[in-house]
């Protein structure tokens, strides 16, 4: 489970940018980006966060996962975004897309939300 360390990477950037001079500043939400491809599961790396922050500065923080689209371009068709992207199936006969060489992926930036 790959996401505990992600978590305790995640805290250690938190207590690195905590301001030295106020050491009772308390952090009550921890905001974070996810690509759809990362290979990162958001309910362990929420399970995994709430864990590690306990006896440390972040204690009590809740962890806000917003989870990223991905943007594909073929050179031709100009961008389309997916919120999953898939392999064709058989039955759907062959794929007309350009060889993968061509293809470039890339996370879309969205404006900041306040969660709901």
């Amino acid at each position: 489970m790959h996401e505990m360390g992600i978590a305790l990477e995640i805290i250690d950037i938190v207590k690195d940018h905590l301001p030295a001079d106020k050491p009772a500043v308390k952090v009550e939400r921890v905001n974070v980006q996810i690509g759809k491809l990362s290979a990162i599961v958001a309910d362990s790396l929420r399970f995994c966060f709430d864990i590690a922050i306990q006896d440390t500065p972040v204690a009590g923080a809740k962890l806000i996962i917003e989870e990223v689209p991905v943007a594909t371009r073929a050179p031709t068709a100009g961008p389309s975004t997916s919120r999953f992207l898939s392999a064709p199936s058989a039955a759907a006969g062959p794929s007309t897309c350009s060889p993968a060489e061509n293809w470039t992926s890339s996370p879309l930036k969205l404006p900041n939300k306040e969660p709901n």
